[in-house]
């Protein structure tokens, strides 16, 4: 690498005192879009590494900690990774002052070259695209999933002061990142610009901001059509729409009240754009507390999320240190509460002590992905890190917070942004609709979670319709006779695979119900599998519906309604129904595939779609007849949702 310093001038005293250090202390530069606005925080303090996030020490009162998570740390939730040695960092601040934009700017930018390459190229990342699409999407082992490569360089006489040169061209250069930052402890460093927060608590409101969809503007600059058929794009919809739900899922853990999407909107970054929700509830869990239950964000891993770890184990054939982990900013005042700040680790470069670079960037793939443009996707998210690199000048575009539209293109863009939410479930885009109506009184409702935690957010739907819930997952023991109804959860996996340990205990659970006194529902796997004990054939479909809205028939009435599944029981007039105990057995099919939507029997009901999706626009509604029908109760007013 040959480079180059251009002398700089000003306010940079406080820099010049890290870069003179002979210690090389820990320290961070830190830019933020909330919290210190157009400024950037200098932070220097003593960096500790630990096993678990249970063994770093809260901040003093009045104090701050930053804290660096690598993705190898979802083993504290015993999720599937390669393990890679990547540490878990706290940085306890002890000196923090605060420069502003311009000032931070001032001084050496960087000025050089870079030879490097992906560790998959292109050919064997497009393969690796296929077979994920075929092998996994296809089988139901889940939605979406985000499959990354790292380009790879060496950065001979790579020091500190390259790598704060480097954070001042990041900058300088990019528009619209949540953080922008360079952090150093001993032997590393972690420069880069995120697009995308992971979780901030502020007084007990909690918000997460799922990101997805990725529009890279064309050389020949951003047009009105463009953007409109971004938009438009049923793929990149799709894309935002799975992750919301999958934060959505995560939320309601440790939201009591469930959270509420509002968006959406556009991204704007120097390159690309991308489509967001916020997501907003309250919650009084600590930070570590909600960092654990967060790791990591679907948008950089996948849904159903535990199975998604494993898709990515297999597909990637190394651990990817620090990429789709967490960096976050704990602050206390002076009583010792927290607030907290942080981003997902993507759009950063990991450089180590003798100047390897990795810069780890990953695509969403999903049913109808095409693997060249997922490939063209990767490249496109390196090129903020990349293009800092290499020293090229800064095109007129950049800097620029939104693009050079006009204001009757803008107001268009608005608009097919708020037609969105009309294809939405009003009870995740408002929040007075999730008061939950749970009372002591109230019927007492188990739902099983069969690894998916769409449960988390049927709990809190069954919670709004009156019940007392609780969620345990499918390996655990229970006595149904605690409990006036059991919900079987949905999971990733094939409904017709004895050999899998869930699918031979969810058997179990709903042929014991099938035959007992306690009613229950099942839901999309747990459906699958009641259609195989009513002796009901399960096919896997020819294309999944892996997100689908769709318009049905169910029982008697027309619903919007969201799928995510790759396997169908099959109604068939050669082939009906038999209930063990041979009473009748009601179906809701598509009168042309024979795929079945609902079943209907004396002490259950199922459904292969989901009610509880943000997708399901008729959910709410469903789950309540569902609910009087199993329980006797007198119907109440109709909700929406």
């Amino acid at each position: 690498m040959n480079q180059h310093h251009q002398a700089g001038a000003g306010a940079e005293g406080m820099i010049e005192r890290i870069l003179q250090d002979g210690d090389q202390p820990a320290f961070a530069l830190i830019s933020r879009a909330v919290g210190s606005g157009q400024a950037v925080d200098v932070l220097q303090g003593a960096a500790t590494v630990h096993n678990t996030l249970s063994g770093i020490a809260s901040p003093e009162p009045a104090g701050s900690q930053l804290i660096i998570v690598p993705y190898q740390q979802l083993a504290e939730r015993g999720l599937a990774h390669h393990p890679d040695g990547a540490e878990l960092i706290a940085l306890d601040v002890l000196c923090r002052t605060r420069l502003t934009i311009s000032e931070a700017s001032e001084g050496p930018t960087f000025k050089g070259s870079v030879d490097g390459d992906f560790d998959l190229d292109d050919a064997t990342y497009a393969n690796i695209v296929q077979a994920v699409i075929r092998d996994e999407i296809s089988t139901g082992q889940g939605a979406n999933f985000v499959i990354a490569r790292s380009f790879q360089a060496e950065l001979p006489g790579f020091d500190t002061a390259t790598a704060v040169a480097l954070f001042r061209s990041l900058l300088q250069q990019e528009t619209g990142a949540y953080w922008t930052f360079l952090v150093h402890w001993k032997g590393h460093y972690l420069v880069g610009a995120s697009p995308e927060k992971h979780i901030t608590s502020v007084g007990g409101e909690v918000e997460m901001n799922p990101i997805s969809g990725t529009y890279s503007y064309p050389d020949e600059g951003i047009t009105g059509a463009g953007i409109f058929a971004f938009l438009n794009d049923a793929k990149e919809t799709d894309e935002l729409r799975m992750v919301v739900d999958e934060e959505l899922k995560m939320m309601s853990q440790f939201c009591p009240d469930g959270a509420t999407a509002y968006g959406p909107d556009i991204k704007w970054m120097a390159r690309l754009a991308h489509t967001e929700y916020t997501l907003r509830g309250r919650s009084d869990w600590k930070f570590k507390d909600l960092l654990r239950a967060t790791m990591f964000a679907p948008t950089i891993i996948g849904s159903p999320l535990e199975n998604a770890t494993r898709v990515v184990q297999k597909y990637e054939p190394v651990g990817r240190g620090y990429y789709s982990g967490v960096l976050g900013l704990v602050e206390t005042d002076a009583e010792g509460k927290e607030s907290v700040d942080s981003c997902i680790l993507i759009r950063a470069a990991h450089i180590n002590g003798v100047g390897a670079l990795r810069l780890t960037v990953g695509a969403t793939l999903v049913r109808h992905s095409d693997p060249m443009s997922e490939v063209a996707e990767t490249a496109a998210k390196a090129s903020s890190i990349l293009h800092a690199l290499s020293g090229k000048a800064v095109s007129a575009r950049l800097g620029k917070a939104v693009p050079p539209l006009s204001p009757q293109e803008f107001g268009k863009a608005r608009q097919l942004l708020e037609a969105k939410n009309a294809q939405l479930s009003t009870f995740w885009t408002d929040p007075v609709l999730r008061q939950p109506a749970n009372s002591p009184d109230g019927p007492k409702v188990l739902v099983i979670d069969a690894e998916d935690a769409f449960t988390q957010m049927l709990k809190q739907q069954i919670q709004a319709l009156g019940a007392s819930t609780a969620v345990i997952r499918y390996s655990e023991d229970f006595n149904p006779g605690l409990y006036d109804l059991v919900v079987c959860g949905p999971g990733p996996g094939n409904p017709n695979n004895d050999e899998d340990p869930k699918v031979r205990r969810m058997t179990e659970i709903i042929r014991g119900l099938l035959v007992g006194d306690v009613p229950f529902m099942a839901v999309c796997l747990s459906h699958q599998i009641l259609c195989r004990l009513l002796t009901l054939k399960v096919e896997q479909k020819e294309t999944p519906n892996q997100g689908l809205q769709a318009e049905i028939g169910h029982f008697g009435a027309r619903r919007t309604v969201g799928f995510y599944n790759a396997f169908s029981g099959i109604a068939h007039p050669t082939n009906p129904p038999i209930h063990p105990l041979g009473t009748q057995v009601h179906v809701s099919a598509n009168p042309e595939t024979g795929e079945i939507h609902g079943l209907q029997g004396d002490n259950f009901t199922s459904t292969q779609f989901h009610p509880e999706s943000i997708l399901s626009l008729d959910g709410l509604a469903i789950l309540q007849n569902s609910l009087n029908y199993l329980l006797d109760q007198p119907e109440p007013e109709p909700l929406k949702g």
